[in-house]
């Protein structure tokens, strides 16, 4: 008894043994996960690095070319493997010992696989050719961002995985970007108050306290002081770019005229609009009319311009001619532009309905008559104002209290009647012309209640300034007008993740794989079967993703998402046990363009066989990252009217003069510029640029060719081609603009840039150079150069 209890014991203690090996040998195949064999690690993650939009410019270029290259690989299919791999089934029945075996052997060295038919062959490259064409378009910059004035960022993370003696699990990174929702408005005060009129309010000396929570009026006046600060930086940079425009617009000029240069110094000022705003020159000719033959003729050489909308609802633009010092050796150009911008501002007088007999009416009362009265005091298209050149602070201030009210509009809820005084409409006359009698901004009422009593209180505490409390002054409101446009067209907030790289992460493997069988019967025969495969397969190693939700790592424990903030992340895993890895990701978000500051929540951890998500609460951080303001791409947001020119723009007195360059040969040209980096691409006569890589500070790029093709133009052997001659057709360019160099002669092609947003002509041209001899003198005119 003794004996058989050991021997079922030993029994047990075998299978028992046998059932562990078997257990761990599946925990480390992956095909069961047991959390006490498991072990995880630490996962650490490197502060961001930040790339702006003009270093990921360049990046997608670079990638377009290559993926562009890979299309053109999949055409040569004869040096391409369209196949996986291979398997090879052999089955054999003999009478001879050996025979199977030795046939099995002969399937395990496969001959090399044969070739697919055409069909097979075609939709395997149409595939291929969808998955390339795909990353193309999305490697393109959509426009989503523009639309919503937005900003696109890159952030560089170095993750560094330390895993444990037998870590199996998955590890990953959540990101969180929130984003500063400045302009956004938020619940503070009373409802029907908008928060930015509510900030002004407050933030304005003498304001009696609108709110209970005083930490709430402070938040409500932060937020206004910060969303000024952005409109005035705006503004500045406006003027700054018009400025530099200008200097770089009267170089391509031609020269300057010694005297009574008016249309000389209008050109110049349409042309600096155009560039920089999107102001149409025949629209700045419009409504800006020459008044003399010499802009040093007015009473003071400062003038006002009329804009349209949108830009009329945000600022003014002044001119002053000023004296060039001159370029060596020509004499100085008396006839340059200084643009300055003010911030818009407005001053109302409203008048309640039931005391509309307080307005200037002619008899009869109508509305046609009312507007009749109300037109005559605007001046008449390109004539003088009495008080154009008053300062826009002061215009309105030393008429205060004098004459009637002239009412201009009404508030469309029928309340108030909208009137100034005689000052203030002269004014506005001089800044919008014949369209003096729109408000450019008019609050709700509630916020005029507001602002009535803000000045109502001011006046009877002594705080509003000296002559603003006498007569109409008691019932009149300023209004910051282009701020509070500003900060209304801000409104519309948007924050996204752009995208992910690497998106996925993988590792090549070829795995060979041999089954053989074989039996014999007592030497009477034999039957053999051999099945020998081979295949390529892929493995990730890295998986990137972008969660819409938005907010932190979403487990079954944790909150619901955030939709105001970014949320993105990345997988990181291996083939068995995890070995320590540093990978690198870059995230592209887009947000809008007044963000100076990003908050960045990071969390880390492991996934479970459920999926489930195990953070590593120790290693989780916040860290903020300064970005810096994009105030150019708020032009694109309030650039709304159909009219508005976004055409891109060569600079072309930075341009080389004479560009030579040699058919059949690589050549690049700089084009400086603006907004051609926009998908652009290069043309010189008919033939595209092979790449495009775009400046540093963006104002300009660098075409290249792989091979200038020759300008199909029709050869003279007589004629001479240098600067004087004008012999032989010049495709609509200037005769005789290129030179002969020895056997070399030259024919001009036109170079152009074409972006999403229209085409640029370079003024100049470009000689392409070729020896007659070596074409037979067979080239032939090209239509469209």
């Amino acid at each position: 008894m003794a004996a058989a209890g050991a021997q079922y014991a030993g029994k047990v203690l075998h299978g028992l043994l046998l059932f562990a090996t078997g257990v761990v040998l599946m925990h480390m195949s992956g095909l069961i996960d047991i959390s006490a064999l498991s072990t995880s690690g630490k996962i650490y993650v490197d502060s961001p690095e930040v790339y702006t939009r003009e270093r990921l410019v360049n990046d997608r270029y670079d990638q377009d070319y290559w993926l562009r290259q890979q299309l053109k690989m999949l055409d040569d299919r004869e040096h391409l493997q369209l196949t996986q791999g291979q398997e090879r089934t052999f089955i054999h029945a003999g009478v001879g010992a050996g025979d199977a075996a030795n046939q099995a052997d002969a399937v395990a060295r496969p001959d090399p696989p044969g070739r697919l038919s055409f069909e097979q062959e075609f939709r395997i490259v149409a595939g291929l050719r969808d998955t390339i064409r795909q990353q193309v378009l999305e490697n393109m910059l959509d426009d989503r961002h523009d639309l919503t004035g937005n900003s696109v960022y890159g952030l560089k993370f170095d993750t560094t995985v330390i895993p444990g003696a037998s870590t199996r699990r998955r590890a990953f990174v959540h990101v969180q970007v929130q984003v500063n929702d400045l302009f956004e408005p938020p619940n503070i005060g009373s409802s029907a108050l908008p928060a930015h009129i509510a900030g002004y309010i407050a933030a304005e000396p003498g304001a009696r306290p609108e709110i209970a929570d005083k930490d709430a009026e402070q938040e409500d006046v932060r937020r206004y002081r910060e969303q000024q600060v952005h409109y005035e930086n705006w503004i500045k940079d406006i003027e700054k770019r018009l400025n530099r425009t200008e200097d770089s617009v009267f170089e391509s000029m031609g020269p300057c005229p010694d005297a009574r240069g008016q249309s000389f110094y209008d050109e110049l000022t349409r042309r600096t609009l155009e560039v920089v705003l999107g102001v149409p020159q025949e629209v700045f000719s419009r409504f800006n009319p020459p008044t003399s033959e010499d802009p040093y003729n007015s009473a003071t050489e400062t003038s006002k311009i009329r804009l349209q909308d949108p830009w009329t609802r945000f600022f003014g633009i002044s001119r002053t001619p000023f004296a060039d010092p001159g370029r060596s050796p020509g004499p100085p150009c008396r006839y340059r532009v200084w643009f300055g911008l003010d911030e818009l501002s407005e001053k109302f007088i409203p008048i309640e309905t039931d005391r509309s007999e307080q307005v200037q009416r002619p008899p009869g009362d109508t509305a046609a008559t009312a507007n009749a009265t109300v037109e005559s005091h605007a001046p008449q298209a390109g004539a003088p104002t009495p008080s154009t050149n008053r300062e826009p602070s002061l215009a309105g201030e030393d008429r205060e209290g004098g004459g009637e009210p002239i009412q201009i509009d009404e508030s469309a809820d029928g309340r108030w009647k909208i009137a100034v005084d005689e000052a203030e409409f002269d004014r506005r006359a001089a800044l919008f012309g014949d369209e003096p009698y729109e408000p450019r901004y008019w609050p709700t009422s509630v916020a005029v209640e507001k602002l009535l009593k803000l000045r109502k209180d001011r006046c009877d505490r002594g705080t509003a300034g000296p002559g603003l409390c006498i007569g109409t002054g008691r019932r009149t409101i300023s209004l910051p007008s282009g701020l509070f446009n500003f900060i209304e067209d801000l409104s519309a907030f948007d924050a996204y993740s752009y995208a992910m790289f690497p998106k996925n992460d993988v590792i090549g493997i070829w795995a060979e794989t041999l089954a053989q069988l074989s039996a014999e019967t007592a030497g009477a025969g034999s039957l053999g079967l051999a099945k020998s495969t081979s295949e390529g397969t892929t493995a990730s190693v890295l998986v990137g993703y972008g969660d819409g939700r938005g907010g932190g790592p979403h487990t079954r424990q944790m909150a619901p998402a955030d939709r105001d903030s970014i949320a993105f992340g990345w997988v990181i895993s291996a083939r068995g046990d995890m070995e320590p890895v540093q990978k690198s990701q870059l995230a592209l978000v887009s947000v809008p363009a007044w963000t100076d500051k990003l908050h960045l929540n990071v969390s880390v951890g492991w996934i479970d066989r459920r999926g489930d998500l195990v953070l590593d609460l120790d290693e989780a951080f916040e860290v903020d990252i300064s970005v810096p303001p994009d105030y150019e791409t708020f032009d694109s947001l309030f650039r709304k009217d159909a009219w508005i020119n976004r055409d891109p723009r060569i600079q072309d007195d930075e341009m080389d003069k004479d560009i030579y360059i040699r058919a059949g040969k690589e050549t690049t040209i700089l084009i400086p510029g603006s907004r051609l980096w926009r998908s652009a691409a290069v043309t010189l006569g008919a033939q595209l640029a092979d790449r495009i890589r775009v400046l540093p500070n963006m104002e300009g790029i660098i075409a290249e060719f792989g091979k200038v093709a020759l300008p199909y133009a029709a050869y003279n052997s007589d004629a001479v081609t240098d600067a004087d001659g004008d012999d032989g057709p010049t495709l609509g360019l200037d005769p005789g603009m290129c030179e002969r160099f020895r056997d070399l002669v030259g024919r001009p092609v036109r170079l152009r840039v074409w972006t999403s947003e229209g085409v640029a002509k370079a003024h100049g041209h470009v000689c392409v150079m070729y020896d007659p001899r070596e074409t037979g003198g067979d080239a032939r005119p090209s239509p469209g150069r």
